[in-house]
């Protein structure tokens, strides 16, 4: 009884991790490589191959999310039959906005010009910033003087241990 019980719990196991979803991603021109398909809820990533074919590990509900760079985001909560067999997902290829340009005025700048004021900028920041340099040798790397010296002189902190 104990060898069936423990039997049937292995096998529960495997057929409740063990699922995935697997198919093909495609756009209006055909199979889209490189799609990002992320399973949130187990918190799974997976690639679409050079074919557009994907599998991930998903359970029924599931929320998988397909994204690549120039698609709309495609979500897909997953249904028992997203398990039985291969799905497709088409994605929709994403579009901007008109984008007007008003008060663009060019400039006629060298090249050599853009970079030598970059470099004058750099070096302005550059003094403003403290670097660290190696102590000398022998020398700690904490100072602890000035902390001990500001205690020493604070009568209400003084201690025999710092009393000299």
């Amino acid at each position: 009884m104990k060898k069936a019980l423990f039997y049937v719990f292995i096998f529960s196991c495997v057929y409740a991790y063990g699922q995935e979803i697997e198919g093909y991603t495609y756009d209006d021109s055909g199979r889209v490589p490189g799609v990002r398909i992320s399973n949130l809820t187990q918190d799974r990533v997976e690639v679409s191959n050079p074919n557009g074919y994907f599998r991930v590990e998903a359970a029924v509900g599931d929320t998988v999310h397909f994204t690549s760079v120039a698609y709309d985001l495609y979500d897909l909560i997953v249904e028992k039959k997203h398990l039985e067999k291969k799905i497709v997902v088409e994605l929709s290829i994403s579009t901007l906005d008109e984008v007007r340009i008003t008060g663009y005025r060019a400039r006629n700048t060298a090249i050599e010009d853009l970079d030598n004021q970059l470099e004058s900028k750099s070096k302005k920041t550059l003094k403003d910033v403290q670097t660290y340099t190696d102590p000398p040798k022998g020398t700690s790397v904490i100072s602890f003087n000035p902390f001990l010296t500001c205690l020493k002189k604070t009568p209400s902190l003084k201690s025999p241990l710092l009393s000299s």
